[in-house]
């Protein structure tokens, strides 16, 4: 039997170590072979900004493969040949004109139930939503993010205490299962493309470092279970909510602002992560929570660790005994 061929398009660490699943994988590699690798360009990185490759072009050299890490243009010719192209958080968007020169066109996997939560950042926008689950999704990928017919979709549940760092990983595992579950598919002519209906899409943004941000005062709200007023929503999520007219059907949530203030730190963990000003503005981050559900409408949320600027990371009640920030009441 004729192996399919693979473009394999990736960048980040954990589409490192889905590539070199690929290639080490024994029973996979009798259907596929991986015949060359997209990747974004070198970038400078660290606090001397060496210029280094991605973590995605390391692997492909480890295993002698053929790179391609500039304009997407020039790996047009080596596609004409290839039966499968695969996006695993390349970074870049594909020209419409390049995603129908391999023979099977390009899938991408994404994490979250499409059509909900398209873009760069599913995985944050369901914890800081409060999901209870989630999916890992591949696409058949067309001209627009995330629009594309679903090859299959794997639904998945988000354990309570999950923060966004363990959510990705436990994604890419079970997307790497279900992938080859897919190639076997497509090998048996068993691929059955489904619409995605696009009047339920949404859209979320990729978070930036002030998206963290959250006012003392907000934060001592949440601490002591007192409910949040709409303008106190965290950002990120009020964005969101405004963007497709959800603040009323969110009214009895945000009163709950221990569990909104829980939900946004598992989201945005381990970065940007969420922070305040104190002590003649110097930056707090809250680096470790905890939350209790006490009754079904009783919640308690503890800060557990914090790093102010400048400082190493302690231990809340050192913080607090030193600064008398948050207060006791």
């Amino acid at each position: 039997m004729k192996k399919l061929s693979l473009a394999y398009f990736g960048s980040p660490d954990f589409s490192a170590v889905f590539l070199e699943r690929l290639l080490t994988d024994k029973d996979l590699l009798q259907l596929i072979e991986v015949k060359l690798v997209a990747t974004q360009k070198d970038q400078p990185t660290g606090r001397d900004l060496k210029i280094t490759p991605t973590p995605v072009k390391q692997i492909a050299k480890k295993y002698s493969l053929s790179i391609f890490d500039q304009n997407i243009e020039n790996v047009v010719k080596e596609l004409k040949g290839v039966d499968l192209a695969l996006i695993y958080f390349y970074g870049q968007i594909i020209p419409n004109n390049v995603l129908s020169i391999p023979t099977h066109g390009f899938w991408n996997i994404h994490f979250s139930a499409l059509p909900k939560l398209r873009g760069p950042a599913p995985a944050a926008y369901s914890l800081v939503l409060g999901e209870e689950k989630t999916a890992v999704s591949i696409v058949q990928t067309d001209e627009k993010v995330d629009h594309g017919d679903l090859v299959g979709q794997l639904e998945v549940k988000i354990d309570p205490n999950e923060r966004r760092i363990d959510l990705a990983k436990k994604l890419g595992v079970l997307s790497y299962d279900f992938f080859t579950d897919q190639v076997k598919n497509l090998v048996k002519n068993n691929i059955k493309l489904t619409p995605q209906n696009q009047t339920q899409s949404t859209y979320g943004r990729f978070p930036t470092k002030d998206d963290g941000f959250i006012p003392l005062s907000v934060l001592k709200k949440s601490l002591k279970g007192e409910p949040l007023k709409e303008f106190e929503i965290p950002k990120l999520l009020f964005d969101y909510l405004y963007k497709y007219k959800l603040l009323y059907s969110w009214q009895e949530k945000i009163k709950n602002s221990a569990k909104i203030i829980y939900n946004y730190f598992r989201g945005l963990s381990p970065w940007p992560g969420i922070w305040t000003y104190v002590l003649d503005n110097k930056r707090l981050k809250i680096t470790e929570m905890s939350f209790d559900t006490l009754h079904v409408t009783r919640y308690t949320l503890h800060v557990k660790k914090v790093q102010l600027e400048g400082k190493k990371e302690v231990d809340f009640e050192t913080f607090e005994k030193a600064y008398k920030v948050f207060g006791k009441s």
